[in-house]
């Protein structure tokens, strides 16, 4: 539950926050997309979730199909159900996951490239991230840095530890999500923290206290939930990659990495 719960409450505002400084009239194009966006992406997972559940239900009966299409063994369920109804659709529908795959990837570095080149930017990281491509406008430093890192983690563990991708992926979800989880935990904190020193007169009691309180309990049973030692292999060691993990942050994160001092 942990991994969904951050997808569906932490990815994506961080990402509208830095690129607000680079949209024309962000308070109205940000709210506007990110309405749009979550209203097509919840539709088309709905209609494409009942297909696959309707379809297995249909071939192999309410149980056993709703099993099959939820087996995490089972890679490609719509592939599987269009080798069952439909076989000339299976090129299509390749296509779409080879397409999907590929604006993932492209949606995730073009995102943490903005991130890392505001942060960049903020003098909080070496110059080198922050170089912008005269021609593209695109800090080039940062997208190469998350292009290397992306494919660091899809292909070392699958080499190293001679696991299948699917596998190695399932295990990466769960350790990230974690960190996800805490920056979730801080940024609830954080809001009526900053409020309370810079704009007291804007604090609301629901939006900014009650909201986050609920927030931080249910943030903080889903990291509990994901680094409790007593888990199967290789989840009993989620606590110590994610103690890593944090360890490494705090290290980029200190004296050498604060932004300069005003004049």
């Amino acid at each position: 539950m942990t991994f969904p719960l951050a997808v569906a409450g932490m990815v994506g505002w961080d990402n509208s926050a830095s690129m607000a400084a680079e949209i024309r009239r962000p308070r109205r194009v940000v709210p506007v997309t990110l309405a749009a966006a979550v209203a097509l992406a919840g539709g088309v997972y709905a209609l494409s979730t009942w297909a696959g559940v309707a379809g297995y239900a249909h071939w192999q009966g309410p149980a056993a199909g709703t099993g099959r299409f939820g087996d995490p063994a089972n890679s490609a369920p719509f592939l599987e159900l269009a080798d069952h109804y439909l076989p000339l659709a299976r090129p299509v529908l390749a296509a779409f996951g080879a397409i999907s795959s590929v604006a993932c990837l492209i949606a995730a570095t073009t995102a943490m490239s903005r991130i890392t080149f505001t942060a960049a930017r903020a003098g909080m990281l070496p110059r080198a991230l922050g170089h912008v491509s005269a021609r593209r406008a695109v800090p080039t430093g940062a997208a190469v840095l998350w292009l290397v890192l992306i494919g660091a983690c899809v292909v070392l563990p699958t080499a190293l530890l001679g696991a299948a991708p699917t596998t190695v992926s399932a295990w990466e979800a769960g350790i990230g999500t974690v960190p996800l989880l805490i920056s979730l935990f801080v940024g609830l904190v954080g809001l009526p923290v900053y409020l309370l020193r810079t704009a007291r007169h804007t604090l609301r009691p629901l939006p900014h206290l009650v909201i986050p309180l609920v927030g931080l309990v249910v943030i903080g049973w889903g990291v509990w939930g994901n680094v409790r030692p007593d888990q199967p292999a290789p989840g009993n060691l989620y606590w110590l990659w994610t103690g890593l993990i944090l360890l490494l942050a705090l290290a980029a994160a200190g004296p050498e990495g604060a932004p300069p001092a005003a004049p």
